[in-house]
């Protein structure tokens, strides 16, 4: 049985992007080492997905296993494989590649499939807001801690802008931040219509994010979410090239965003 020891932490600074990947993660692992994934104690957020019954774990743990970087580390646990499958086991780490769930996709899309209430109400918005998916790009802008946290990369109005400019232009506009009032004063002219996603929490946000096909994301996992949720067939994602900063700088990302995602220097 595999658990996720940084979940039992009480989701310490663990916001629900990076929820959502460690718990897809380990579901891939559970599904690649035959075994089952239990959770410390209920995972509020699941209430807002068709997620499988996951047990609450009962049992003592008295073996951890930690991601050694932040890259995809599946060959480090593989050498566990006989104790993963057999004993109780706590995963410690960010796991933050899709590469841990390759072997069951279509398992983790549909246990973050929304709950009937949250996709309704977001049909409803689109609808209300007129929005033609073929014709409008959603732009995901993380500030917050981001703001004053150094080992992150602070997208700027440029990357946005040139992103738009490079990919986009001439579409309609919506815009998806957890500081939208910096937003409607750098983004608001950046396309003849642009949409600011007020008044919605995080959960309607990344509902209706995953509607759209065209995204430009920023460096967060809550972006990264919103994209890789969406279900279009032609689905166009541009990332940024920078994600940390500081003294994480040189960590190396390349096995967190999907290779097909198109990748822009704002500084280039």
């Amino acid at each position: 049985m595999i658990y996720s020891n940084m979940l039992h932490n009480p989701w310490l600074k663990f916001n629900l992007g990076n929820q959502l990947f460690v718990i897809a993660s380990l579901l891939g692992m559970a599904h690649r080492y035959q075994t089952q994934l239990a959770f410390f104690k209920e995972w509020k957020n699941g209430r807002y997905f068709n997620l499988s019954d996951i047990p609450i774990l009962t049992l003592p743990v008295n073996i951890l296993f930690r991601e050694p970087d932040f890259s995809y580390s599946i060959a480090f646990f593989d050498k566990f494989k006989n104790i993963i499958q057999h004993e109780v086991v706590g995963i410690d780490g960010y796991l933050q590649s899709a590469k841990y769930w390759q072997d069951c996709e279509s398992v983790i899309r549909r246990n973050f499939t929304f709950k009937e209430a949250i996709s309704e109400a977001v049909k409803q918005i689109v609808t209300a807001s007129n929005i033609d998916m073929n014709q409008c790009v959603a732009i995901s802008v993380r500030r917050g801690d981001f703001v004053t946290d150094p080992t992150h990369y602070l997208l700027p109005q440029e990357y946005y802008m040139g992103a738009y400019r490079t990919y986009f232009q001439g579409l309609d506009v919506y815009v998806f931040s957890d500081d939208l009032d910096w937003c409607k004063e750098n983004l608001a002219t950046m396309a003849h219509t642009v949409h600011f996603a007020d008044e919605l929490d995080a959960i309607h946000q990344l509902c209706l994010m995953s509607q759209f096909k065209k995204f430009i994301i920023a460096n967060s996992t809550f972006s990264w979410w919103g994209a890789y949720l969406s279900e279009a067939a032609e689905k166009q994602v541009v990332r940024p090239y920078h994600h940390f900063d500081g003294p994480l700088k040189n960590v190396s990302i390349a096995d967190h965003y999907p290779a097909e995602w198109l990748v822009y220097n704002h500084l280039d």
